[in-house]
Parts: structure tokens; sequence; C-alpha cells
């Protein structure tokens, strides 16, 4: 069995979705440990080839694969920040902390981890 044959043979056909930048159904399949926390491993029968893709990217899915994808943006959200002098949690109202729940929201809609500590080092 060639490489493409195995990749169309291990797809689950209820995890389809559709891509802006290709026609026809794709399939999730892997997390691809990227850099980029939010990329999820998928085939595309198309090419022929495994590719990565975030959740701003998809245009529909079935609803197995919206699932599959909450599931995954929640197992690959960064840790809260913590105290710098216990290490314990920080209280609810800090800044950083909060800066982190919107970095949290913004990964759950997108896909794309932006990273809190930037936003103070850009002033917002």
């Amino acid at each position: 069995m060639s490489l493409e044959d195995r990749g169309t043979a291990l797809v689950d056909p209820s995890l389809w979705f559709e891509p802006g930048c290709c026609r026809g159904p794709h399939y999730l399949r892997f997390n691809p440990h990227d850099r980029d926390p939010g990329r999820m491993g998928a085939w595309c029968p198309t090419l022929r080839r495994s590719l990565t893709v975030r959740k701003d990217e998809i245009e529909r899915c079935s609803p197995e694969a919206l699932y599959w994808i909450r599931g995954f943006l929640y197992g690959a959200e960064r840790e809260p920040p913590v105290d710098e002098y216990d290490g314990g949690p920080l209280e609810d109202g800090d800044p950083r902390l909060e800066r982190w729940r919107a970095a949290v929201r913004e990964f759950d809609e997108t896909g794309t981890w932006t990273d809190p500590e930037e936003h103070v080092a850009n002033g917002a």
C-alpha cells in the first residue's frame, strides 16, 4: 500500500471539513505538534497529502469535526500565568490573568494563539 493510499485509508469520514484553499472535503487526522499550537493535521484527498490547518481556515465542517476541533484547541491552550513570587494562581482581576483569558477566547475562535505578554510589550 502506497503512502497516499494509506493516507486515504486512515481517514474518519465523519471528521470532514472544507478549507477555503482547496475544493472538496478534507479530513482531520492528527496533532502535528507544530510550533503553532492551533494547527491541526489533516488529509487532502485531492492533493493526496497531509497538511495543517487552523480553525479560521475552515469554512464548513461536520458536527463531529467541530467537536474534534474544540477538544483539540482546549488541549492546546497555554497554561495561565502564575504569581512570580510563589508560583501560585493569580487573583481574579489581575491584568495578566485577564489578558490570558482574552487570548484563550481568541484562540478558541480562531486557532491562533496570541501571547498575552505581547500585549503588554505593545502597550495594549
